[in-house]
């Protein structure tokens, strides 16, 4: 590497080196830095997701055993109706 004088301020080469190294560094520690928070943004979007979910199926009406009971009892209440009419 030379070293001596660079530009008018006197700067020397290795001490521009060293700055770009350090400024180097700077940045992937920032890039680390925006990846790791990437990462655990998706991990919040994740939960959010599965969270809201859950809430939607909690909410969710089922039918009860005695509803459904009593609902097919009336179809075929009905079936058995339209087959006597139809002279069954």
């Amino acid at each position: 590497m030379l070293r001596g004088p660079s530009g008018l301020l006197g700067n020397t080469n290795e001490k521009l080196a060293d700055t770009t190294t350090n400024k180097a560094f700077a940045d992937m520690a920032t890039i680390e830095s925006n990846r790791e928070g990437s990462v655990q943004n998706t991990n919040y979007q994740g939960q959010a997701a599965y969270q809201r979910s859950q809430g939607q199926l909690a909410n969710v009406q089922r039918p009860s055993t005695i509803g459904t009971g009593l609902q097919i009892a009336g179809e075929a209440a009905t079936a058995y109706g339209s087959y006597k009419k139809a002279g069954g």
